[in-house]
């Protein structure tokens, strides 16, 4: 009983040291899928495995028109592709929208910014559904 105790103590130990990488994600967001994992999460964080990530979103938010009425701006699918590190902080946003009318500009060209958790700009990617294809079969030719 005693060894099975501190085999429990050893792997939580090591649990607790190999921290993975987390991003938060923008709350308009909404998680699709995760390198090929179906998801459906909006907003919040995520643990990442170091290495290529390839995170499936959509935009989403509703605007009140009146005390009666609202209207949903909604995004096709894209794709975020970015190497994370071994352990780190990054931050997803979508900027601030201020009129349905600029919702529904952005949701026609997504924009984001990614940040470590020092505020420094990480490089990624935004691909449609058929970018992210033509770039795979581009890949597999090789």
């Amino acid at each position: 009983m005693k060894s099975l105790t501190a085999f429990a103590a050893t792997l939580t130990l090591f649990a607790s040291l190999s921290q993975a990488a987390e991003i938060q994600l923008d709350p308009n967001l909404t998680l699709l899928s995760h390198n090929g994992e179906a998801h459906t999460q909006y907003g919040g964080q995520l643990e990442l495995a170091p290495g290529k990530q390839v995170l499936e979103l959509r935009y989403e938010t509703i605007f009140q028109l009146s005390a009666e009425d609202h209207e949903t701006v909604r995004s096709p699918e894209f794709y975020l592709v970015f190497d994370a590190s071994n352990e780190g902080q990054y931050q997803l946003s979508w900027p601030e929208v201020n009129s349905l009318t600029d919702a529904k500009k952005r949701a026609a060209t997504p924009e984001m910014t990614l940040t470590n958790a020092e505020g420094e700009a990480i490089n990624f990617e935004l691909q449609s559904h058929d970018q992210l294809i033509y770039q795979l079969l581009l890949s597999q030719a090789r």
